[in-house]
């Protein structure tokens, strides 16, 4: 079962604006947490991000972190973020 582009940014963005109402730090889901939800895979969420109209708002796969002037990327595709917003 693959997930639709729609219902993945639907499900980031909620999970984000609640992230940010309870004060949390990281505020977008990781690839983890949507294929639990989702009972998919890591590629049915990369295919779902690059099927993604982006006029209707933005949503990528967030695949490292900044900080400062440092970069580092995530070592397990898990822990990527499904990063969306409007």
């Amino acid at each position: 079962m693959a997930i639709t582009p729609k219902a993945l940014f639907d499900y980031a963005t909620e999970f984000a604006a609640n992230a940010e109402r309870e004060g949390k730090s990281r505020i977008y889901p990781t690839f983890r947490e949507v294929a639990k939800r989702f009972k998919v895979t890591h590629d049915d969420i990369e295919a779902a991000c690059d099927d993604w109209d982006q006029s209707n708002g933005y949503m990528q796969p967030a695949v490292g972190v900044r900080s400062g002037a440092g970069v580092a990327a995530y070592q397990h595709r898990g822990d990527c973020l499904v990063e969306a917003y409007s």
